[in-house]
């Protein structure tokens, strides 16, 4: 998830940066796959660089070559880092997702 610093909007002069949720990151944790993702506030509180994914910095294309490179490897870090990403996609069904929307128009 190789996101910059800045995101706008298609057509849009919102920076959005500080408000999107890509759908696709909880696609990538149940599945049990690596996340290599920019470090953004936004998700920052879902991810967790070492525990359930890898943060790059946004320009540093060395790093970002290397944390590919190593993701393709069967290491014990990786496995724990797969599962625990499977451990936090369990957070954030659809299911539980629409009951904390519930009830919070229910309050």
């Amino acid at each position: 998830m190789p996101y910059q610093n800045k995101v706008k909007g298609r057509n849009s002069s919102v920076w959005l940066e500080n408000y999107m949720s890509p759908l696709k990151m909880f696609d990538y944790l149940a599945a049990k796959m690596i996340i290599i993702a920019t470090d953004l506030k936004v998700y920052r509180h879902i991810l967790k660089d070492g525990y359930n994914c890898k943060f790059a910095p946004v320009d540093d294309h060395y790093y970002w070559n290397k944390i590919i490179q190593d993701s393709f490897k069967n290491n014990l870090q990786n496995n724990k880092i797969t599962i625990n990403a499977y451990k936090t996609a369990k957070k954030y069904t659809w299911e539980i997702r629409c009951k904390k929307i519930i009830k919070f128009i229910n309050t």
